[in-house]
């Protein structure tokens, strides 16, 4: 089991690609802090993590705002003494076309996806420099390349694009990487709200022609955060069925 023993913070755990990567640290021997603001799909989740041995924690944790997030990593550190694997997987959306996108939805995507990417990354990089080692993978997104009706969402991504490369180089010397996942079109919760027309529209511009699940964006991650990539940093892997090639818009 390649993470027995390690212990890993997953944001954004209580669905979806954040779900299933906590669930598959859990079965190569991680413990899980799963962090999320449902509380009730934490603690369903935590349920199934234990009854695969793997020790758990549920700490519903709002990323946006640096005082919970440090509250969180605190009894995640005073738990398990350290923390060796950070997975950026918190995001929302609020799509609209930018003629119509209220500030406010502007604010909230930007202070969840990337904001709450800074707070997570803020709080635990102290403990892994104390430490002189650490794997932080964040989550963006192939449609940081651009796409019709989520300029935040897309902005928010990029974001953590250029987020991830700026703390390769200064963590590096302290044996930390930090790379980046960008799926595409994954079947979630967060995508199901698409119609079904504009979904198969999107779908027949990519050269996988199919959706992506959350089994297909684990994997990824589970290698960045392993000694198999630990000559790896400041790199973005894409996961998302060709649609970085080029494709029809949404």
């Amino acid at each position: 089991m390649r993470f027995k023993g390690k212990v890993v913070i997953v944001t954004g755990a209580a669905s979806g690609i954040g779900k299933e990567i906590a669930l598959r640290f859990s079965t190569e021997g991680a413990h899980i802090a799963l962090v999320d603001t449902n509380e009730a799909g934490l603690q369903t989740l935590k349920v199934q993590i234990e009854e695969k041995s793997s020790k758990a924690l549920a700490i519903p944790t709002d990323i946006g705002n640096l005082q919970p997030v440090d509250k969180m990593v605190k009894e995640v550190i005073g738990t398990f003494d350290k923390i060796d694997i950070l997975v950026n997987c918190g995001g929302i959306a609020r799509d609209a076309f930018f003629k119509d996108m209220s500030e406010q939805s502007w604010h909230e995507v930007i202070n969840v996806n990337l904001n709450g990417t800074f707070n997570c990354s803020k709080s635990v990089v102290p403990h892994m420099i104390a430490q002189q080692s650490g794997k932080i993978v964040n989550i963006s997104s192939a449609g940081y390349l651009g796409n019709i009706g989520c300029a935040n969402y897309n902005a928010s991504k990029a974001g953590i694009l250029a987020f991830t490369r700026s703390l390769a180089l200064e963590l590096g010397r302290y044996g930390i990487t930090v790379n980046a996942v960008a799926p595409g079109f994954i079947d979630t919760p967060l995508s199901q709200v698409y119609p079904e027309k504009i979904v198969e529209k999107y779908i027949a511009g990519l050269p996988l022609k199919r959706p992506g699940t959350p089994e297909d964006v684990a994997p990824s991650v589970l290698f960045l955060a392993s000694d198999d990539a630990s000559y790896i940093t400041g790199q973005t892997l894409f996961v998302c069925g060709g649609m970085s090639l080029g494709k029809a818009p949404m």
